[in-house]
């Protein structure tokens, strides 16, 4: 006898199937459109383009690719009929070499910055995969960044490439999180010779944009949670710190910037991202119930954090609200705008994220605002220009921002 709960469960995976191979063609969309990833080449620079930005002319940077090529610094770039493409490898590869201005110069640490929300629906995801994007694109600070998915609707993971829940080769950051409370992936691999850090390395996905990864999530990391009011209350506070110790604390060893994207959820996968976390970004859309919703989660989270964490939130040195899926048309979102820069104050960003179709089409190829070709999308190439620029302007402020606090002074130089 067929049960309507069994319905259900049909119906979930026949979603998660489709949603497979909406990831599955949209990435061989990409493929396809060139011999090698058309992301690849979306990124990539023209030969005056990258001498403008390493500021030499055209003949200068011929002499200074021939020699990287032959000091194995970089491999032979590519060439599209009479053009030559940097790639972003080899970008960050000469600039590297030529001793530019990177992350360390200007920060004294790297900085682990949790975006974390209450209210699901509100683009806390979005916000974080463009903000990564955009920090990895910024040439003036350089920043290796990797995008920790601790949401277990794992989002992020199809930016780089397609995961589902039966791929059994993926690792996720749970899995390394619980090494020491389950016999998952993590101890058989360890079984098999595995350090801590292979682990790690083999759960890194690489993206289009070199100096982005992220380490995925899956649907059965809901068992953190799980695990954590199964434990007895004296060795919660120790379970918290996993993500930060096993994880998150090896990733500032090799990054400069560690994203973490957290669920829509007070609970403890929230309060040990928190507790790994330098910083907190609370995206919010300027909406009465997204607002109130956010109200809820700066109410109650801090209370958690405080008495459940061993860190109690001292670790946490920053933190900002900033709006995003702001609609400017007619000033729609003005009087709410106002609100949250007066209830939040000084913790509110001024910069905003804007509401544009083009956000809608790059969710739907499972890529960011950055990677839409004008040429190609169905979006106008103004709405692009509108998203892009947005995105810059969220992420220079908090570029900024964090430079107050994490920043090297004249004082340290």
């Amino acid at each position: 006898m067929d049960f309507i709960i069994d319905d259900m469960i049909a119906i979930g995976q026949r979603i998660a199937s489709a949603q497979n191979r909406k990831r599955t063609a949209a990435l061989e969309y990409a493929r396809d459109i060139h011999e090698y990833n058309a992301l690849v080449v979306q990124h990539s620079l023209a030969h005056s383009e990258l001498a403008s930005l390493l500021g030499v002319n055209r003949n200068k940077l011929h002499e200074l690719v021939d020699e990287a090529i032959d000091k194995g610094i970089i491999e032979k770039p590519q060439k599209d009929k009479t053009k030559y493409y940097y790639t972003l490898k080899h970008v960050h590869a000469m600039m590297d070499w030529l001793e530019m201005p990177r992350w360390e110069d200007e920060y004294k640490q790297a900085v682990v910055l949790a975006v974390a929300n209450l209210k699901g629906g509100t683009g806390k995801s979005s916000s974080a995969i463009h903000l990564a994007a955009a920090m990895a694109l910024d040439y003036t600070i350089r920043p290796r960044t990797v995008v920790v998915d601790f949401d277990p609707q794992g989002s992020m993971s199809s930016i780089g490439t397609t995961v589902t829940d039966d791929d059994t080769n993926t690792i996720t950051a749970v899995d390394i999180a619980l090494q020491d409370y389950e016999d998952g992936v993590a101890q058989q691999l360890f079984g098999e010779g595995a350090t801590e850090i292979d682990v790690i390395s083999y759960s890194l996905i690489e993206t289009h944009i070199s100096n982005l990864h992220i380490v995925p999530a899956l649907t059965h990391d809901q068992r953190f949670d799980d695990i954590y009011y199964r434990l007895p209350e004296e060795k919660r506070p120790e379970f918290l710190a996993q993500l930060k110790d096993k994880l998150v604390a090896k990733l500032k060893e090799h990054y400069d910037l560690v994203i973490i994207d957290t669920g829509p959820h007070n609970n403890p996968s929230a309060w040990a991202a928190i507790e790994a976390a330098d910083a907190v970004l609370t995206p919010v859309s300027p909406r009465t119930l997204d607002w109130d919703a956010t109200g809820l989660f700066l109410r109650t989270i801090p209370y958690y954090v405080k008495n459940f964490c061993p860190s109690a939130g001292k670790n946490v040195k920053w933190f900002k609200v900033g709006a995003v899926n702001t609609d400017k048309t007619h000033n729609r979102d003005k009087a709410m705008l106002l609100s949250i820069m007066q209830q939040a104050g000084t913790f509110a960003l001024s910069n905003t994220i804007l509401r544009t179709p083009a956000f809608e089409e790059a969710n739907k190829k499972y890529v960011t605002v950055f990677d839409l070709k004008k040429k190609d999308a169905e979006t106008t190439p103004k709405q692009i220009d509108h998203a892009v620029d947005s995105v810059k302007g969220f992420a220079d402020e908090i570029k900024m921002s964090l430079a107050a606090t994490f920043g090297v002074t004249d004082y340290d130089a």
